[in-house]
């Protein structure tokens, strides 16, 4: 869900959202408990990519 948002919110493809998603320092964090990531919405998440 939140690949899709990022494509939706850039305006870009599903490959390019994946690069941008998987490359940044979301996806870092999110693997961390301590950060809470985990319990943002989808939209939020791709906000901060």
């Amino acid at each position: 869900m939140t690949i899709n948002e990022i494509a939706k919110q850039k305006n870009v493809s599903l490959d390019t959202a994946f690069d941008l998603f998987y490359n940044s320092k979301v996806c870092e964090m999110l693997s961390d408990r301590e950060t809470g990531l985990f319990t943002y919405a989808p939209q939020d998440l791709a906000k901060m990519v």
